[in-house]
């Protein structure tokens, strides 16, 4: 069984886009449905900046300026004839709304930033060679204390789960999300959205690597870039 997996972000991008090419223009300034969902992309690329640890984004802006500049952009990608303006009074709204919430994660992105530079963030490790679709594996908790571990699959390309591809000797429970594998007694549970998880409270420190390792194997063969019937 092969499912198609795609980033909330990118789904309401594509149905706005198709959405609005659908619409009279003039009529798009008191549609609702424009509104929240520009709202939510907004608060969704948002996320995404204050998070990101790499120097795709400029501390000199405003992180809600820049979210409003991707998901323009975003959005233009598969609509080319979109003019802004049209969507003027909706984005002036946006702006509106979410001021508090840009504060909130602009914050966010400076604790982040501290705690990076006095390292104290766990690890977020990159997978690309040898795999299909790219994937992390990010530690949870604190240096302290390592609450667990999830994969996330990068979603920017086309992503399917592909279940059957997985070792047939991993014991593989569920007729439906979440799924659980139990390999050597670790239980690893696998969800709608493709993201893997595994906590590891009281783990002894000899297994952590293994559990690492466990996760790459299963991420490289869970993840593929091909609709398999």
């Amino acid at each position: 069984m092969t499912l198609p997996l795609i980033a909330q972000k990118t789904f309401i991008t594509q149905y706005l886009a198709a959405y609005l090419e659908e619409q009279d223009p003039s009529a798009l300034q008191a549609n609702s449905i424009v509104g929240d969902s520009l709202t939510e992309l907004t608060r969704l690329q948002m996320r995404e900046i204050a998070a990101d640890d790499s120097d795709r984004w400029y501390w000199g802006n405003s992180i809600l300026d820049q979210a409003l500049q991707q998901i323009l952009s975003d959005i233009e990608s598969h609509l080319p004839s979109l003019s802004s303006a049209h969507l003027d009074q909706h984005l002036e709204r946006v702006r509106e709304n979410l001021k508090s919430v840009a504060k909130e994660m602009t914050d966010l992105q400076a604790k982040l930033q501290r705690a990076r530079k006095r390292e104290q963030v766990l690890s977020r490790e990159k997978c690309s060679d040898n795999v299909e679709v790219p994937f992390e594996i990010i530690a949870m908790g604190t240096p302290k204390s390592l609450e667990g571990f999830i994969v996330i699959p990068n979603m920017a390309q086309e992503c399917y789960l592909h279940l059957e591809n997985l070792d047939p000797s991993w014991g593989f429970t569920g007729e439906w999300f979440p799924f659980q594998l139990v390999i050597d007694e670790l239980t690893f549970v696998v969800d709608d959205d493709g993201t893997i998880f595994i906590s590891t409270d009281n783990f002894p420190e000899t297994l952590i690597s293994h559990v690492w390792e466990m996760l790459y194997q299963i991420a490289r063969q869970l993840y593929t870039n091909r609709s398999i019937s």
